[in-house]
């Protein structure tokens, strides 16, 4: 489950402003908490009749948002070490299906109307930001607006491999330029870019999202990259938490959280981080 404690209003115009909060947070809890899930979408559960159940089932229940993770390929032998697992061991194997996030997430949209559609996360060196900017771009016109996207730096070694992706070992940075590159194609309408991993000329990935000045953008991850990145470049935390060894207690969250704010204050953002969502 995904509880989302907002700190203050969050800069995107497309997103509703739901909540309000008690001063001092962490420590005291938000006048209202809304709670989002996470939909299975690989081995038995990858079926279309209960991915489409499921989610009509999420809205008519009241949760605010739905999220889906991501994996392209799962290699039949796997030695990167998952991290929310005790033994280390990715729990799906190469003869399973697994759904792709955001195909699933243009079927979901065409069956809900009210529900939030979230990635969590979408591995973004395992694709072109072109053509993520161009997927979450018609997804949040043809959802009408309730596009989140959470991103992840990946884990898996073999699956950057095996989708030829650029370094593993430079993954943070590429993911850091590959946001560069989105929140250039989606604000500048017609843009170049010039960056250490992609570059390219003046070009439009239309339709451009429904939200302004883009979707909200999540960063998964707990380690201190991904801190550092959430305080830099997202709008919000997406950490997972509850799975050993990454059970992230209250406490850790709340250092966590203010190492996020630390850093957006250091990166001079007017408006830092301004929201958390916990899975569960």
């Amino acid at each position: 489950m995904r509880h989302a404690l907002p700190i203050e209003e969050l800069p995107c115009s497309g997103v509703k402003h739901r909540f309000g909060l008690r001063a001092g947070y962490p420590g005291h809890m938000p006048e209202s908490l809304v709670i989002g899930c996470t939909l299975p979408t690989s081995g038995q559960a990858a079926d279309p009749g209960a991915l489409g159940a499921l989610a009509q089932a999420a809205e008519e229940l009241g949760f605010d948002s739905i999220w889906i993770s991501d994996h392209v390929v799962v290699p039949e032998r796997i030695n990167s070490s998952y991290p929310y697992s005790a033994d280390g061991q990715f729990p799906s194997s190469a003869t399973h299906p697994y759904l792709d996030p955001l195909a699933c997430l243009c079927f979901i949209a065409g069956m809900t109307r009210r529900v939030r559609l979230g990635t969590h996360v979408l591995v973004l060196p395992y694709r072109h930001p072109l053509l993520t900017a161009k997927i979450i771009g018609t997804l949040d016109n043809l959802s009408g607006g309730r596009v989140d996207l959470g991103i992840g730096a990946g884990w898996m070694r073999e699956e950057f491999e095996a989708v030829a992706a650029p370094s593993y070992d430079r993954r943070g940075a590429v993911t850091d330029e590959q946001v560069r590159v989105l929140k250039t194609v989606w604000t500048e309408g017609v843009a170049s870019f010039e960056g250490e991993f992609y570059r390219f000329d003046r070009l439009g990935a239309h339709p451009l999202p429904v939200q302004k000045p883009h979707p909200p953008i999540w960063v998964g991850g707990h380690t201190p990259p991904a801190l550092r990145r959430t305080g830099r470049i997202a709008n919000g935390w997406l950490p997972i938490g509850a799975r050993p060894p990454a059970d992230l207690p209250p406490d850790e969250i709340a250092a966590g959280f203010a190492t996020v704010r630390a850093e957006a204050e250091k990166a001079g953002l007017k408006m830092p981080p301004t929201k958390l969502f916990h899975l569960r």
